[in-house]
């Protein structure tokens, strides 16, 4: 069974690489099942963001995830405050 997980955090830089790692929690060590890498500004999308992202392992595919991303612009989260 996958967890899905939440993250929050304030952006900076949006050339900024995120390396995104899916591992197996069953088995013994946790296990990296596969990975991929994308920029800040993937994420950052007025609206958010709602893609599938295909993971590889060792070069080889590796399956895709579903990633949902909520974007906030600075200048309306000050204006809301």
């Amino acid at each position: 069974m996958w967890q899905m997980q939440f993250f929050e955090w304030e952006v900076l830089d949006m050339n900024h690489m995120i390396d995104i790692t899916v591992r197996d929690r069953d088995q013994v060590g946790s296990e990296m099942v596969g990975h991929c890498q994308v920029p800040m500004s993937f994420f950052a999308r007025v609206g958010g963001a709602q893609e599938w992202l295909e993971l590889k392992f060792m070069g080889m595919p590796a399956g895709n995830i579903h990633f949902t991303s909520e974007y906030f612009p600075q200048a309306v989260v000050g204006a809301a405050g």
